[in-house]
């Protein structure tokens, strides 16, 4: 029998997912291979996959939680040393651990197969001075920076695009939640550019919301407070409004890595209408498809003139909802689970 050991930085992402209480995507494809999950004695959940869905044995999935990339790492790596033999595949799904085994994996002194979700470059150290036999990025843009930062490992590159689990979001819509008087919401809170946003609601005379410390209900910059015990709160949180804004701050680099993407997926299943700064990864989509608006990163004055536009054009925001519609039926976790399914194939044989 064949084990898999997912790593990753999420609060105990996988029991929420085998609850049914959180969409799969947070499991970066692995749940859709999963038959069933059990849990043993000492209350630790796994995973099995029957005998001819991935490989013609069984295999079994344990699940690792590696929260900081620099935290604890003595503590991390002596677990994986002590395992070096117990597993055959290490899927990496938030680049927690590879950097930090990857050295031991290059000496045969850890036998698993390391697959590793590359997020934020430069993916330079990662490549050039530690070793995965999979490296797998968001987009095509992303494999290119690799491939200029490392050539002579570029047959282990893979681009894989995320998409959410639509049939998770599905009984969220068919309760019809109606839309409250605030049209504009931010569920973010890493590297959200609140100072943009702040000037262009108060400007503009438009309520924005967003994740705090405590529930405003005065000015037009309001914060709600973040205490939601399941995604499912936060999912119907989210239908209440109109339009998602994702105000990624500005940065000294020329690519930033995926940051705002789980609202990008979040906005995609729902059907809402997207406001994002343009050094977001998925900015060309939203620009492509017209899934909403992309502005100027920084620039309070662009991201203002889209928020008016979302929020004053009926008929502009009516057809971004339609083409969020159409976007959706061919962009599903399951696409993303089928390619690592060949990915995780690949590097076994």
């Amino acid at each position: 029998m064949k084990r898999i050991l997912f790593v990753c930085g999420y609060d105990d992402a996988w029991t929420q997912v085998s609850e049914g209480i959180k969409p799969s995507q947070h499991m970066f494809g692995l749940n859709e291979m999963i038959d069933r999950y059990t849990v043993d004695q000492n209350g630790d959940l796994h995973g099995h996959i029957n005998a001819g869905n991935l490989f013609e044995d069984s295999c079994e999935v344990d699940f690792y939680e590696w929260k900081s990339i620099r935290k604890d790492v003595l503590k991390h790596i002596s677990f994986f040393i002590k395992n070096r033999k117990k597993y055959d595949i290490i899927y990496d799904c938030l680049n927690r651990c590879s950097i930090w085994i990857g050295g031991f994996r290059k000496l045969n002194i850890i036998k698993a197969k390391i697959i590793t979700m590359c997020h934020h470059p430069s993916y330079f150290i990662a490549l050039n001075f530690s070793f995965s036999d999979a490296y797998v990025f968001f987009n095509e843009e992303y494999r290119k920076i690799a491939e200029k930062e490392c050539k002579r490992k570029t047959n282990k590159f893979y681009v894989n695009e995320w998409y959410p689990e639509n049939s998770w979001y599905e009984p969220f819509l068919e309760k019809s939640i109606s839309k409250g008087d605030v049209f504009f919401i931010d569920n973010g809170k890493t590297e959200r550019d609140r100072i943009a946003l702040q000037k262009s609601c108060e400007d503009l005379k438009i309520v924005v919301n967003y994740p705090g410390e405590v529930d405003e209900n005065n000015g037009y910059f309001q914060s709600y407070k973040t205490n939601f015990s399941t995604y499912t709160e936060m999912t119907e949180k989210l239908l209440r409004y109109h339009s998602l804004i994702v105000p990624v701050k500005k940065f000294n680099k020329k690519k930033i890595g995926p940051l705002g993407i789980t609202s990008f997926l979040d906005a995609v299943a729902l059907c809402m209408p997207i406001i994002a700064s343009d050094n977001t990864c998925f900015s060309g989509d939203v620009e492509k498809y017209q899934l909403g608006i992309v502005y100027k990163t920084g620039d309070a004055e662009s991201l203002k003139k889209a928020m008016q536009k979302m929020h004053d054009d009926e008929s502009f925001y009516k057809n971004c909802v339609k083409n969020l519609e159409n976007y959706k039926k061919t962009r599903d976790i399951s696409t993303f689970s089928e390619k690592l399914k060949n990915i995780m194939k690949n590097v076994i044989s």
